[in-house]
Parts: C-alpha cells; sequence; structure tokens
C-alpha cells in the first residue's frame, strides 16, 4: 500500500522499458530486468511524492524538461546508491597532506574527529 491508503503501484513492462529508455538517454545509467523491483519501489515512492497518480504521468513529467530536469535530479539519487569513503581513510588524507593539498593540523584533526586509526585498514565502517 501507498501512503494514505492508495492501492499499490505497478509498473507495467512498457512503462519499465519507457522509464529504462528515459534514464539511460538522459544520464547512461542501464537498468535490466533484474533491477525491475528497485525500479518500480523507488520510482513508486518519487510518484506518491510528486502527488502522481500513476507511473505513465510520472514518465510525462519527467520528459517535461521546463519541470521535469529539477526532479529528473530526484529519480537518479533515487536509483542510485551514494556511497563514499572518501576521507574515512587515513591512505587519503596522508596522500593530501603530502601532496601538500592540506596541512598536516587538518589532517590530525580530521583524524581525530573520525576516530581513524591509521594502522589499520578501512577503520571507519559505514
Amino acid at each position: 500500500m501507498l501512503q494514505g491508503g492508495t492501492a499499490e503501484l505497478r509498473m507495467t513492462d512498457s512503462e519499465f522499458r519507457m522509464f529504462c529508455e528515459l534514464i539511460k538517454s538522459r544520464c547512461g545509467l542501464h537498468f535490466d530486468e533484474d533491477s525491475r523491483f528497485i525500479v518500480e519501489k523507488r520510482l513508486a515512492r518519487r510518484v506518491e511524492e510528486c502527488g502522481l497518480g500513476s507511473f505513465a504521468s510520472y514518465h510525462l513529467l519527467l520528459r517535461d524538461h521546463s519541470a521535469g530536469d529539477e526532479e529528473f535530479s530526484n529519480v537518479v539519487d533515487t536509483l542510485t546508491t551514494n556511497e563514499t569513503y572518501f576521507f574515512r581513510e587515513y591512505g587519503q588524507l596522508r596522500a593530501l597532506m603530502d601532496d601538500g593539498c592540506i596541512a598536516a593540523d587538518v589532517v590530525t584533526k580530521e583524524i581525530e574527529k573520525l576516530g581513524l586509526d591509521p594502522d589499520k585498514p578501512n577503520p571507519v565502517d559505514c
């Protein structure tokens, strides 16, 4: 069930293909049938958040560049897993310090703030 008691949205085969083609053409992300469940569930949330009742209406919104560009950014954020380990490992901080990109006191402060141990690999687990 979608929030508010409405029936759960189901994406048809043609809607899935339309979204996959649109997403690939706009940003190069490729989704195949193995990713269908994730695409459907994550886009269903966006459909609801936009106050739309169908995937077809949402697709039309995304195709309208005047209104859809900002929303397309939400699609990319919704469908991708954003994860970074940069600045969480001593090696990256040390390399920036050694190259003179950041001062040693900044590196030391970040190491202390993040609780990093330079003697252990991958010290912070997300």
